[in-house]
C-alpha cells in the first residue's frame, strides 16, 4: 500500500491533493482527540501513529503494541477520552492520550476482535469477535469499580464485524457478515441487560460489515 491517508473535503466530498504520508505499516483505523488537534492511526505493523491534522505532520515516535497484536479499529471514549484499540490477535488495548501510554490490555474472552463502538454516554464499549460470533461488553465508566473490565459476552449472528449504538445508548446494532446471504444479518441488542431482542435477516444484507445509526 501507499502508507498514506487521504484527506476529503466534506463540503463537496472531493479528495484533496494533500495526503498524509509516512504512516508506515498500512493504516487501518483512525480516531481524533476531543479537540481535533491530534489524530491516532492504527496500522498493521502493531503500531499507533499520532498525526497533527492541521499540518499533516507525524507527532513523536509511533506507539508500539505487542508483536502480533494486529490493531484494527480504534475509537475514543467521549467521557474518559481514552482510546480503545481492537487488536485482531486477541486483545483490546486502552491508550491514554495524555501521555500516549497503554493503560490496560484486555485479553480474556476476545477472539479476533475487529469492530468497536462506544455508547454515546461513554459507559459501555462493545467489541465484535469475528471468530466466536460474539460481542464483548467492556465497562468504560471511569467511576465504576469494573472500569475497563469485561462484563458480558453476547452471542450474535455469524461473523460480526461492525457495531454501533443508538443515540440514546439504549440499543446496539451489530452487522453480521455471515457465510452466505441467508446468514448475513443485523443483531439488535438491548444494552441494559445485553439481550438480543431482534435479528434482521434479509438477503440484501449479504456481506454486511459497516453500520451506523442516524442521529435523529
Amino acid at each position: 500500500g501507499s502508507n498514506s491517508i487521504s484527506v476529503i473535503a466534506t463540503e463537496n466530498d472531493q479528495v484533496l491533493s494533500e495526503t498524509i504520508t509516512g504512516v508506515s505499516g498500512g493504516p487501518d483505523g483512525i480516531a481524533f482527540t476531543s479537540d481535533g488537534s491530534k489524530m491516532y492511526v492504527s496500522t498493521n505493523n502493531d503500531t499507533i501513529w499520532v498525526v497533527d491534522p492541521q499540518t499533516s505532520a507525524i507527532v513523536g515516535s509511533p506507539i508500539n503494541l505487542p508483536t502480533g497484536a494486529g490493531p484494527q479499529s480504534i475509537i475514543r471514549n467521549p467521557v474518559s477520552n481514552y482510546f480503545y484499540i481492537a487488536n485482531y490477535g486477541g486483545s483490546v488495548s486502552i491508550l491514554n492520550p495524555a501521555d500516549n501510554t497503554i493503560q490496560n490490555v484486555i485479553g480474556s474472552g476476545l477472539t479476533a476482535p475487529e469492530g468497536l463502538a462506544v455508547s454515546p454516554n461513554g459507559l459501555i464499549t462493545y467489541v465484535t469477535n469475528v471468530d466466536s460470533n460474539t460481542v464483548v461488553a467492556i465497562n468504560s465508566d471511569p467511576s465504576s469499580p469494573n472500569f475497563n473490565h469485561i462484563t458480558q459476552v453476547i452471542t450474535v449472528g455469524m461473523y460480526p464485524v461492525g457495531v454501533t449504538f443508538s443515540p440514546d445508548s439504549n440499543y446496539a446494532y451489530v452487522a453480521n457478515w455471515g457465510n452466505s446471504p441467508a446468514e448475513s444479518s443485523v443483531s439488535v441488542i438491548r444494552t441494559s441487560d445485553g439481550s438480543v431482542i431482534n435479528t434482521i435477516l434479509d438477503s440484501r444484507l449479504r456481506g454486511v460489515e459497516g453500520i451506523v445509526v442516524s442521529p435523529e
